[in-house]
């Protein structure tokens, strides 16, 4: 695959059975999936982004991958099989500075992390509409957040 300096290799996210890792690269600015039993990366389903990819997210039948941009800073939903024409993307910049983490749960939708400026501009967490991508709220959380951990209700 060429070095990491060349591809910028930034995350690594293990689909949900196990038998493929998504490799967001910022500086190739492509989304490259590893084979784990054949230890290579599969060329034809390599992803093309506009803005530096990074945590990726899969459905939870892996048929499908959330990737967030920044610069442009975007969310996208691309389909894993290469006749899905399904594929969506949303320009968040208005509600997003640089978003940096996708997490999908079943029961309470998509959410993204935006990690603000990292200086003056708070970060945020967006709850996002999975097939649509419409943001449904927005939760400020403090300078740069990097992550997001949901807590079991009742939980302390």
């Amino acid at each position: 695959m060429g070095s990491d300096g060349e591809f910028g290799k930034y995350t690594a996210v293990m689909s949900p059975d196990g038998k493929t890792i998504a490799v967001s690269n910022t500086l190739s600015r492509d989304v490259r999936f590893f084979d784990v039993e054949s230890e290579t990366f599969d060329e034809p389903k390599r992803i093309l982004t506009i803005g530096a990819p990074y945590f990726a997210a899969w459905t939870h039948d892996g048929s499908a991958v959330y990737v967030p941009t920044q610069v442009p800073d975007m969310i996208a939903r691309i389909g894993m099989d290469p006749d899905d024409n399904g594929a969506i993307s949303r320009n968040i910049r208005d509600d997003c500075v640089r978003p940096h983490l996708a997490e999908l749960d079943e029961e309470h939708g998509l959410f993204v992390v935006c990690e603000g400026d990292q200086t003056v501009t708070p970060g945020k967490v967006l709850p996002l509409d999975p097939e649509t991508l419409e943001m449904r709220s927005e939760s400020e959380v403090g300078l740069y957040p990097d992550a997001f951990a949901r807590v079991a209700a009742g939980a302390r």
